[in-house]
């Protein structure tokens, strides 16, 4: 089998060998699963239900059922960038030089006629790039039947993107050359096999990597771009008798700060996802939900992005249980956790992960990107 990368901006194309790989629907179940899936199946399956008989009446043909959006960071000045009516996107990361947005597009249909993320579902994915007005839509590197590529980001002087590709034999690292549609393999340790969600920021990259060990958790690891000074970083722990949940209890989506000396990541605790910075030097945490959701299950906080300037967090937070429909929206807050305050989104949209800032700093005319799913219930 073969990972064929589309041109990129220098139009180009490169070819992964991988015809080693095989039972690649292991790794996207068992190693694979990211984000606050379960939350969100429960979250669309609810608002899809008709009032008659209870039976799923999600819409496959609406023309802009997958959104993405910019606006600034009170919600005005909203733009729609792209839609799409039957494959959604994520990770919409935008380029440090604002010529960019790279995200990850899903290819494989479930029964309703959508590719969607739901369940860790990231066969046939690709990463997409395009100018941040919309124009010049490329492909650079999937789909690929079978395969993975996707959750991309920015390095810090936007020549190139890293992301995660593979299948069951293992999932590693490449990063793509804007200028040349180069693909190279990012150099990492040879015991890790399964690498996910990477950030990269300054020469220091972070990731999330399965630990080995009876109750298998996820944690954050960190190492130069070269592979050297590769240590682990996260050491979250098993919650006994937790509510049981399709992800891999541990952390996801890691994402540095500008300085390099802080991380965020996505942790799920054994019922609910919280988000924790991670003080890389001193190697203290920090949980910013846990004042708020102590013990309430299937609530998420997460995914949360840094502004350029490391002073403010963008997030998803979900509630439903406790504060009804408006407990789902996107947030902003301090590192500390204080001074949370809701983007307001459009009506009908349900906001999904991987929300981000523009390097435009904090101040009241940054912008902000995330992407939507239709759901004309949220009508508020």
């Amino acid at each position: 089998m073969q990972i064929i990368f589309g041109g990129g901006a220098g139009g180009k194309r490169g070819i992964l060998n991988t015809n080693h790989c095989k039972n690649s629907g292991f790794i996207m179940k068992k190693v694979l699963i990211i984000g606050t899936m379960l939350l969100f199946i429960v979250v669309f399956n609810y608002f899809a239900q008709s009032e008659n008989g209870g039976k799923n009446t999600a819409r496959v043909s609406q023309q802009d059922m997958f959104s993405v959006w910019v606006s600034k960071i009170n919600g005005t000045e909203r733009k729609l960038v792209i839609t799409d009516p039957r494959r959604q996107i994520t990770h919409t990361r935008v380029s440090p030089d604002l010529q960019w947005v790279s995200f990850t597009r899903y290819n494989n249909y479930n029964q309703n006629g959508l590719a969607m993320e739901e369940g860790g579902n990231y066969k046939n994915t690709e990463i997409c790039l395009m100018k941040i007005n919309g124009t010049q839509l490329q492909t650079i590197a999937g789909p690929e039947p079978g395969k993975l590529n996707c959750n991309s980001s920015w390095s810090s002087d936007s020549k190139r993107i890293i992301f995660m590709s593979g299948s069951s034999e293992g999932v590693y690292l490449y990063w793509y050359y804007i200028e040349t549609g180069e693909i190279i393999k990012v150099p990492t340790p040879p015991h890790l096999k399964f690498i996910a969600d990477p950030h990269e920021v300054g020469d220091n990259i972070v990731f999330a990597v399965p630990l080995p060990g009876e109750e298998s958790r996820q944690g954050i690891w960190m190492m130069k771009y070269d592979g050297s000074d590769c240590r682990q970083v996260s050491f979250p722990s098993v919650v006994k008798n937790a509510f049981k949940m399709s992800e891999r209890p541990g952390d996801h989506d890691a994402r540095l700060s500008p300085d390099g000396s802080r991380i965020t990541a996505l942790r799920q605790v054994g019922g609910a996802f919280h988000i924790v910075i991670i003080d890389v030097n001193k190697g203290k945490e920090i949980d910013l939900t846990e004042a708020d959701f102590p013990k309430m299950l299937q609530t998420a906080e997460g995914v949360a992005d840094w502004s350029s300037d490391g002073k403010l967090l963008i997030f998803r937070h979900i509630a439903m249980q406790y504060d009804g429909p408006k407990g789902i929206g996107i947030y902003v807050m301090k590192p500390d956790g204080t001074q949370r305050r809701r983007i307001p989104i459009p009506k009908g949209e349900f906001p999904y992960v991987q929300p981000g800032f523009f390097p435009e700093g904090s101040g009241p005319d940054v912008r902000v990107i995330y992407q939507t799913i239709k759901n004309a219930k949220l009508n508020f």
